[in-house]
């Protein structure tokens, strides 16, 4: 006869891709006769078990390792989750029968990252400059202790694209860099500096491709020279004629706020030629 409070129809719960034991209770039957009694496992409806799943009957035990090609699943509150039921049927020697179902949950959580580790994501960067950044290592995490696998995407609104040409994604360090030229970028804006926003999405998928993602803008900018008046280059300048003009243009005169080489040109102010 089954006890019930060996609590054999209790729900069990195992992870995707962990491998699953499970004894059955010494008290979950038991015989008025002291009988010997054998079991037997099946689905609920006498089916055989699945591949991945083993049961002993000699040591009463399931024991089994669920992969991707043994289990159909379906997605359920961002899980994977599938729902047997098992049932134990024990008999005595002149085959009288007991059994109990039992219900086995098998799911897999999607990975999830952390917030605080990317608080201070990219957010600029200068036209020119090498770009290099690496996804902090405490970002994702998974709950069921899967090796997770890193993609990186430009996603431009619902949808997700390569990344640009001038940026590389090692995925082994998680690691994003490159460099931006003029041509990556775009035009001039109205403040006479070269912009341009894209969103980067970082992808940490697990063994059944569950995911999450993190997303960071990225401004990459450059800003025209600008002219510094206490160097008094506007100032009015006189010279004699038959001699000799010389004059440098002070160090001060033009600054780069992007730190980048200047190159100078002098045309009248028509654009036309110096004479």
């Amino acid at each position: 006869m089954y006890n019930p409070t060996g609590q054999l129809n209790k729900t069990q719960s195992i992870i995707f891709g962990q491998q699953y034991q499970f004894n059955i209770p010494s008290t979950a039957f038991y015989d008025i006769d002291n009988d010997t009694l054998s079991y037997q496992a099946h689905l609920e409806n006498d089916d055989a078990l699945p591949s991945w799943l083993n049961f002993d009957e000699d040591r009463k035990l399931f024991i089994g390792f669920p992969q991707t090609t043994d289990v159909t699943y379906f997605k359920q509150n961002n899980s994977y989750y599938r729902s047997l039921k098992i049932r134990v049927s024990v008999s005595d020697p002149v085959l009288l029968v007991s059994s109990v179902v039992f219900q086995l949950i098998i799911k897999n959580n999607a990975p999830l990252y952390e917030t605080k580790s990317l608080a201070h994501n990219p957010q600029t960067h200068i036209l020119g400059l090498t770009f290099d950044w690496t996804l902090p290592g405490t970002s994702f995490s998974d709950p069921d202790g899967d090796i997770l696998k890193y993609t990186c995407y430009l996603k431009n609104g619902d949808q997700y694209e390569n990344i640009p040409n001038w940026l590389t994604f090692d995925a082994d360090r998680k690691r994003l860099f490159g460099t931006p030229s003029v041509k990556d970028v775009g035009n001039i804006d109205e403040e006479r500096k070269y912009f341009k926003l894209i969103q980067i999405a970082i992808r940490a998928s697990d063994v059944v491709d569950l995911s999450n993602e993190f997303t960071f803008k990225l401004s990459i900018i450059n800003h025209s020279p600008n002219f510094n008046a206490a160097s008094q280059l506007e100032k009015t300048q006189f010279l004699i004629l038959g001699e000799k003009y010389q004059f440098n243009v002070p160090s001060i005169a033009f600054y780069d706020i992007d730190n980048d080489p200047l190159s100078y040109e002098v045309h009248l102010e028509n654009g036309d030629a110096l004479p």
